[in-house]
């Protein structure tokens, strides 16, 4: 990975939450706002990835699907990414519910990124967020409405 590059990991899992949110059923976890954190190319990119990778391991699968759309869900599905990534998702807002629930007052989120947490909080029962910004979330940071103060819930901090 370049200088200010984001992480492949970071694109891939708000491709998969996002995924999830629009297509996923029973809905494990509601990110509605990770397909925002990713241009059409890097949507593009990600979905091309997934078929182009079934097509070569699997081609008797590829061809038994009736459209993309069909293809690209039955990957999706039966990646071992995605329960991972959803259920970590979900583990830790449940994990933060229960903690505000006891009076924690402050949530620090450290990553690439990528992540939507801050955008989704309710305004009423959770804690102010502190966002800690490594090298790598900063451009992105800057210039993402989501990541940005509102109402005092959400605070930058360099």
């Amino acid at each position: 990975m370049e200088g200010n590059q984001v992480s492949r990991t970071a694109l891939s899992s708000a491709f998969t939450r996002g995924y999830h949110a629009e297509h996923g059923s029973p809905k494990v976890f509601d990110d509605f706002l990770a397909h925002r954190f990713l241009t059409e190319e890097e949507s593009t990119h990600f979905t091309q990835f997934m078929l182009t990778a079934i097509q070569t391991l699997n081609p008797a699968a590829a061809a038994a699907f009736p459209d993309t759309a069909a293809t690209l869900e039955w990957m999706m599905q039966s990646s071992g990414a995605m329960p991972l990534i959803l259920g970590r998702s979900k583990y830790t807002e449940e994990c933060l519910e229960e903690a505000v629930v006891h009076g924690v007052s402050q949530y620090v989120i450290l990553g690439a990124g990528r992540g939507s947490p801050a955008g989704r909080f309710k305004p009423d029962g959770y804690p102010e967020a502190l966002f800690l910004r490594t090298h790598r979330s900063l451009p992105f940071m800057r210039t993402c409405p989501l990541c940005q103060p509102r109402g005092g819930i959400n605070r930058l901090k360099s």
